[in-house]
C-alpha cells in the first residue's frame, strides 16, 4: 500500500507519493513505484509486487539465466516469511528468509535468512529515516552490520509506510543473501 499519509497531510518537504524512486545501496539499484520494485541486487534481476489485497509481495528473480521466485506472507504471529528458489544444474537453490519485528523498536527489524542449505543467520535490520511522522519514512535507509561490513540500502525521495518497509527489506535482503 503507498503510505497512508494524504496530500494535505504531508508537509510541503515530502516527495510525491506517485513519482518514481530509486534504490541504492551495497550493490543494489532498483527503482520503486507504488507498490513495485525492479531493477539489480548483486548479479540478479529482481522484479517484487507487494498486493494491495494481501499483506504478501510477490517476487521473480533471473540469476545465472534461470527464472525464480518467492512469496513473503505475513504469517498469524506477524512475521513475514518467504522460500526463495531457482534452478541450478545440480538441482534447486532454496533460501529461506523471516522477518520479524523487534518488541518495542518500530526501528528495527530480526532478518533470519537460511541461504542454500546453510545454517540460519540472524541480522538486525536497522532503520534510519530522514524524517518520520504517522508510521512513514522519508528516505529511510536500512543497513544491516555483520562485524565491520555494512550491507545497505537508502529509498531516495520516497515516503513509505512501515509495512511496505518490512515486505520491501524482506525481498531485498533475501535476494542479496541467495545470491
Amino acid at each position: 500500500m503507498t503510505p497512508k499519509l494524504l496530500k494535505q497531510d504531508r508537509p510541503d518537504s515530502w516527495p510525491r507519493q506517485d513519482s518514481y524512486s530509486d534504490v541504492r545501496g551495497t550493490q543494489i539499484d532498483l527503482k520503486l513505484h507504488d507498490n513495485a520494485i525492479a531493477g539489480l541486487v548483486r548479479d540478479t534481476i529482481l522484479f517484487a509486487s507487494k498486493s494491495l489485497d494481501h499483506p504478501s509481495m510477490e517476487i521473480f528473480l533471473k540469476i545465472n539465466g534461470s527464472m525464480g521466485k518467492a512469496i513473503i506472507e505475513e504469517t498469524r504471529e506477524g512475521a513475514l516469511e518467504g522460500t526463495l528458489t531457482h534452478p541450478t544444474p545440480t538441482g534447486n537453490a532454496i533460501t529461506v528468509v523471516t522477518n520479524r519485528r523487534v518488541e518495542g523498536d518500530l526501528k528495527s527489524f530480526l532478518l533470519e535468512v537460511q541461504a542454500r542449505g546453510g545454517n540460519p543467520v540472524s541480522y538486525n535490520v536497522s532503520v534510519l529515516p530522514d524524517e518520520e511522522l504517522d508510521g512513514v519514512w522519508k528516505n529511510p535507509r536500512f543497513r544491516i552490520e555483520i562485524g565491520e561490513k555494512r550491507i545497505e540500502f537508502k529509498v531516495v525521495n520516497m515516503a513509505i509506510d512501515q509495512t511496505f518497509a518490512r515486505h520491501l527489506v524482506t525481498a531485498i535482503f533475501a535476494v542479496y543473501f541467495h545470491n
